[in-house]
């Protein structure tokens, strides 16, 4: 049993020093996949905020579209004017606050 005794334990240490290897390897690798979820979710981000320009640019282009061409519309191009109107008031309201 005694001599059994340092086979064991440098088998303990050998695998001490490769879950210490293994250990390094995932910090690493759990480093470098938070810096790209970061990197992922600031281009989300800046997606979401063209999507956002482009609908509104879409809005716009469509409400103009139906006022230049369309007369037989009005009340639909009325209300959605009214929309606009009501939702720059909101703005203006906040931005007094």
């Amino acid at each position: 049993m005694s001599s059994e005794l340092p086979v064991v334990l440098k088998s303990i240490q050998k695998k001490l020093v490769l879950l210490s290897e293994k250990q390094l390897r995932l910090d690493k690798d759990n480093s470098e996949l938070l810096t790209k979820v970061t990197a992922l979710e600031l281009r989300n981000s800046e997606l979401v905020e063209m999507m956002d320009e482009k609908e509104e640019s879409f809005k716009t282009l469509k409400l103009a579209r139906k006022m230049a061409g369309d007369n037989t519309d009005t009340q639909g191009v009325k209300r959605q004017i009214n929309d606009l109107v009501k939702e720059i008031d909101k703005c203006v309201a906040l931005l007094n606050k």
